[in-house]
């Protein structure tokens, strides 16, 4: 910005955007906020695009909140909402979710499997020690 500045020129929309999708790219919630306030001091209207760049990275960080805040937003400024699209993001997170879920339900189900075969051949195993008291399928 301030090279800009010095320059004689002035952040536009553009500007702004491009940091936004570097910043969303990268998983940076906190600086991505920071740029849209940035934009608004600057006196420049953030775009649809801006805000779907920071909602989408709430989402994809879990900020839930904000980013409703964000929707929000969005509706008392007029920009067009595309309910479509953050359903799809959010059905994505959900699925991404569940799979790893099922593939940490999976790993316990092998780590137990194994300690019952190294008691079964009689090696040191922490079936009986650490898994005691877990849910065990037999």
């Amino acid at each position: 910005f301030r090279q800009l500045q010095a320059a004689g020129l002035e952040p536009d929309v553009r500007t702004f955007g491009v940091l936004m999708r570097g910043y969303r790219g990268t998983g940076e919630l906190r600086k991505a906020m920071h740029v849209l306030q940035r934009c608004r001091s600057a006196q420049v209207d953030p775009d649809t695009k801006m805000y779907d760049d920071l909602i989408e990275l709430c989402v994809k960080r879990h900020k839930f909140g904000w980013a409703m805040k964000y929707i929000n937003e969005m509706s008392n400024y007029g920009l067009d909402l595309d309910r479509v699209k953050y359903r799809k993001l959010f059905l994505e997170l959900v699925e991404h979710e569940e799979l790893e879920a099922r593939r940490q339900r999976r790993e316990r189900e092998q780590t137990i499997s194994f300690e019952r075969f190294k008691f079964w051949v009689g090696l040191p195993n922490r079936y009986y020690s650490e898994l005691e008291g877990d849910e065990v399928d037999t």
